[in-house]
């Protein structure tokens, strides 16, 4: 019979181990200052998921934004649930937050506004690219999903 080595395992320490965090801009300080928009919580986990949901801001003007009223069947609520739904049915956020990497997908809606920021007359629906990353949240260390138009940080 050998020898066996007893289980341990050996750490070295990190270059930032003992740093100091001088500053620090969290998610949650980006929806303070309006940068990201937080879904509303109890729409999202009438989804399932159970961290924070935030948009950058024009990945919400594009996406979930509704300013013509709710007599053509939009509203803001049923935009984010559209949203949330095709992340959740089409397994774009477990997958986002399996491979920690930022996961492209589509979204069909009726524009709110122009290319050019006008009110949008039209009533047919287009596609628009979003992308759905996991990111931490504050300074906890709790998770959140951030989603943002292609391109944006």
């Amino acid at each position: 019979m050998g020898a066996t080595m007893p289980n341990t395992t050996v750490t070295t320490p990190g270059f930032w181990d003992d740093a100091e965090v001088i500053h620090a801009y969290t998610a949650a300080d980006a929806v303070a200052d309006g940068d990201l928009v937080a879904l509303d919580d109890k729409l999202v986990k009438s989804h399932r998921i159970l961290v924070p949901v935030l948009m950058t801001r024009a990945a919400y003007a594009d996406a979930v934004d509704w300013t013509r009223g709710d007599d053509e069947g939009q509203s803001i609520t049923g935009r984010a649930h559209d949203v949330l739904s095709i992340i959740t049915f089409m397994g774009i956020a477990k997958r986002a937050a399996d491979t920690n990497e930022k996961v492209p997908f589509e979204l069909h809606r009726i524009p709110d506004k122009t290319p050019s920021g006008q009110p949008s007359r039209s009533t047919t629906a287009l596609r628009t690219r979003l992308q759905i990353n996991i990111e931490g949240y504050d300074m906890t260390g709790m998770p959140c999903f951030i989603i943002s138009m292609p391109g944006e940080d």
